[in-house]
């Protein structure tokens, strides 16, 4: 029954020429690109607006050419953002390095003084205004340690306390009031 030496039943045989033209007419068919009958005004696609945030508008985000229409492109409040950053930061991190910053490229320097220059320069850059606006003592300067309250007994009297004294070489200070009471603090 299907035992033909081509493989085929008897009275078929193998015709390419009828599949060519059969994939012929769909390849015609995908070709053909489909055309709108009409426009529509709601299927036009506009340009995506950012509304600016309130506590974003006080932080100068928003410009006087802005006032009426609250809306930004995407890519000028980003812009806006990263301007924003680097100004109030004093410098830009690595993975922000862009047009923005206004970051030099600094040349390759041949001496010692201008490599020494150069990484000043680099360390005061990503420390920004914490270096320079800093106004506070350092913990070697000075040290805060909580102690015992020196009004212990002289809130309760009418009188209130006169005298604080520090002794010049020892951690010892003498507080006495009105009242009589004398408390020595270590």
């Amino acid at each position: 029954m299907f035992g033909s030496s081509a493989g085929f039943p008897d009275g078929f045989e193998d015709n390419g020429d009828d599949d060519d033209k059969v994939e012929g007419m769909f390849e015609e068919e995908i070709e053909v690109s489909k055309k709108p009958v009409w426009q529509d005004e709601d299927d036009i696609v506009e340009e995506a607006v950012v509304e600016v945030p309130l506590h974003h508008r006080r932080m100068q985000i928003k410009r006087v050419a802005d006032a009426l229409n609250q809306k930004l492109t995407p890519k000028e409040y980003e812009g806006r953002l990263r301007q924003l950053f680097c100004h109030s930061s004093g410098a830009a991190p690595a993975w922000s390095q862009s047009s923005f910053c206004g970051k030099k490229k600094t040349q390759h320097a041949e001496s010692d003084d201008d490599d020494l220059q150069d990484a000043l320069r680099e360390i005061t850059t990503f420390t920004g205004k914490c270096v320079t606006g800093s106004r506070s003592l350092t913990k070697s300067v000075i040290s805060v340690k909580r102690m015992n309250n020196i009004t212990r007994g002289h809130r309760f009297g009418k009188k209130p306390m006169r005298a604080l004294q520090f002794h010049p070489t020892r951690k010892v200070l003498m507080c006495a009031g009105e009242n009589g009471l004398l408390s020595l603090f270590e």
